[in-house]
């Protein structure tokens, strides 16, 4: 597409957060925050 993207450290860690990160007791719950991110991520870079 060729536009360059800049992503502040703050989006990772707000997406985290919203995700479910700041309820982890296991490691095994880190994937669905993942999710979370990744996806947050596609969706705002298809958006623009």
């Amino acid at each position: 597409m060729g536009f360059p993207v800049t992503v502040h450290w703050w989006f990772w860690l707000t997406m985290f957060l919203l995700g479910g990160g700041i309820n982890l007791d296991r490691a095994d719950q880190l994937l669905a925050p993942l999710l979370f991110m990744v996806a947050a991520f596609i969706s705002i870079m298809v958006h623009e």
